[in-house]
């Protein structure tokens, strides 16, 4: 599965801007308002601002964007004016989001405020109807935070109103942060909607809403644990949606690195460099190649790949990789000898490891 980075990009109003802002950003997607999150008229998209925002993600490679639903989406509310109208703001996000060329839609589900207990004996109210397979887990966070599970099937009834009878649609539903109501909280649930509606494309899992929901992951036992749920809450009920999105609180992971600053002084002796092209399978990921060679001698001060061919008198089954070492010591220089003997090393690893041959 192909990884791009990306942002929540702003236009100040100007749509067809977002593709320009991504680019200039070093970006390789972006999430969007398509509209007010916070409610209001939705006026239509103006046909050349559609145009223009597809001609600038041609014109800058940025092709992958999904828009945020409104904040104010409720699909658990009794009250027909926010439950109708939250269904219909997600439609019509899907609808910008296909006139725009956008991949997907992306909400929240709301609040179960309005399937509150007071009386703790009707907290199961609804159970025999929730899968065997989510039962459990919907049950207790139902009684933890005192909601009937009802409004669980309040949820999956929007849902499929959203769908309206179509085999896929471009929604994802994204893990909430917040205590009380919410929903949205835990993989688990997410899982129950996902299994309930397998239009749905996938889901977000937000880091930052994650940590607010009990998924502390600066702990590596957390973080291995919540990635191994995620994987085996969706292959254990056979979930068929593939999609997932990640958002990253970048600021939380800049705020835990040291900000000690290293010097290392510049070798006053000449480096020696040398190119190497070779074959190797198309699987090869240049990373791992890269790491083997840097690993074969300290003497190896960088290695840069340059090319990257397949076609024309290469096995369709391979690739040609061409890159450059750098090669340095501190102390000295390198005679043509020792050049010559780690390069060799080099090639003698990589053809070990995976299979690299010279190309000729």
């Amino acid at each position: 599965m192909p990884i791009q980075f990306g942002f929540h990009a702003s236009g100040g109003g100007h749509l067809e801007k977002l593709p320009l802002i991504t680019r200039d950003l070093g970006g390789e997607c972006f999430q969007f308002f398509s509209r007010n999150p916070y409610g209001g008229k939705v006026k239509p998209l103006d046909e050349e601002v559609m145009k223009k925002f597809k001609d600038n993600c041609q014109i800058t490679g940025v092709k992958n964007s999904y828009i945020h639903a409104a904040y104010f989406i409720n699909l658990a509310s009794q009250n027909n004016r926010i439950f109708y109208g939250s269904i219909k703001a997600i439609q019509d996000d899907i609808e910008r989001a296909e006139l725009l060329g956008s991949r997907y839609v992306v909400t929240h589900i709301g609040s179960a405020k309005d399937f509150k207990e007071e009386n703790p004996l009707f907290s199961n109210f609804g159970k025999e109807s929730l899968p065997e397979e989510f039962r459990a887990d919907l049950l207790e966070l139902a009684k933890n935070r005192n909601f009937s599970p009802k409004a669980f099937e309040r949820v999956v009834e929007g849902l499929e109103k959203i769908v309206a009878g179509r085999k896929k649609i471009p929604l994802i539903l994204e893990i909430a942060a917040g205590s009380g109501a919410i929903l949205g909280v835990k993989i688990e649930e997410l899982a129950f909607y996902l299994k309930s509606v397998p239009a749905l494309s996938g889901f977000c899992f937000d880091t930052a809403h994650a940590f607010a929901s009990g998924y502390d992951l600066r702990i590596e036992k957390t973080l291995i644990e919540t990635f191994e749920k995620i994987e085996n809450i969706l292959l254990k009920n056979k979930i068929k949606q593939k999609v997932a999105i990640f958002e990253i609180n970048f600021e939380k992971i800049f705020s835990l690195l040291k900000n000690e600053i290293i010097y290392k002084p510049i070798s006053k002796f000449q480096k020696s460099e040398i190119d190497l092209s070779i074959i190797v399978d198309k699987k090869v990921i240049w990373k791992d190649l890269k790491n083997v060679i840097l690993k074969v001698s300290n003497t190896i001060e960088s290695v840069k790949l340059f090319d990257v061919y397949t076609g024309d008198k290469i096995d369709e089954t391979k690739k040609s990789l061409a890159f450059r070492m750098v090669f340095s010591n501190s102390n000295r220089n390198l005679n043509q000898d020792e050049i010559d003997s780690l390069w060799k090393e080099v090639y003698e690893k990589i053809n070990k490891e995976f299979g690299a041959e010279i190309r000729k």
